[in-house]
Parts: C-alpha cells; sequence; structure tokens
C-alpha cells in the first residue's frame, strides 16, 4: 500500500539553511529547533498547519535568529530570509516545496535570554506530502 504522509519540513529547512550557508560562504550558524548557545543562532521549528490537498500541506515555521550584537541578528535574519525565499519551486530532502510565504524580520527580543539579540518571522511554507513505500 502506498500512503501519503506530511513531509518533515523541519528537518529539510534546517538542512536547507546549513546547505545555503556553506555554498553562500556566510559562515556557520547553529540551526536547530531549540536554543543553543553560540555566535549564531537559529531556531526553525513548526507551529503546526494546515492539509491545502489531498498531497500537500502548509505547515508555518517560525524562525529566531540570534545573536550577540543587533546589527548581527539582523544579517543572519536577513539570509535565512532570503535562503527561505529560495526555497520555492525546490526539491529539499525528497521534499518538494512551493508557494512560501514569508513576513519580514522584526526585532524581537526575547526576556529569557537577555545577552541575545533576536530577530524572528514565520513562513507558510507549501510542501508536497511524502509517499511511502
Amino acid at each position: 500500500m502506498d500512503l501519503l504522509i506530511p513531509a518533515d519540513v523541519e528537518y529539510a529547512v534546517q538542512g536547507w539553511i546549513k546547505s545555503v550557508f556553506t555554498a553562500e560562504a556566510w559562515g556557520d550558524p547553529i540551526v536547530s529547533t531549540s536554543f543553543k548557545d553560540g555566535d549564531a543562532v537559529v531556531v526553525a521549528f513548526s507551529t503546526g498547519g494546515s492539509n491545502r490537498t489531498l498531497v500537500s500541506g502548509a505547515p508555518r515555521i517560525m524562525f529566531d535568529c540570534y545573536a550577540k550584537r543587533e546589527a548581527q541578528a539582523w544579517g543572519l535574519a536577513s539570509k535565512v530570509h532570503a535562503a527561505i525565499t529560495d526555497l520555492d519551486s525546490r526539491m529539499v530532502e525528497g521534499v518538494q516545496f512551493y508557494d512560501v510565504e514569508l513576513t519580514l524580520p522584526a526585532n524581537y527580543p526575547h526576556p529569557d535570554r537577555p545577552d541575545y539579540f533576536r530577530y524572528q518571522f514565520n513562513a507558510v511554507i507549501h510542501a508536497r506530502h511524502v509517499g511511502t513505500n
């Protein structure tokens, strides 16, 4: 029986961010679903989503971009934003992405991390479900 299951968009997006940063020589940020201490930290996690069609879904992914200085946090957020914008019409980790809708990064300080600046944005990313064999 061949079934369709929701794609692991969190995993694919994290891998995509790492590969873009490597390809563009932008550095090596920590990319994870939870905060970890470092000079440049990207937290990318899903807040759920909906099925858009019988074979695709549209999860909302939150992106928190942390750095020790505000200009670094903004630079990190703008680069991550560019990488996610570029996901449109790509196949990554076996997941087909299309219709990527992003908000703009906003300065959003985290009350539990006063030593870091944080810029945050989110994206609704339409992704095709993955088939099982």
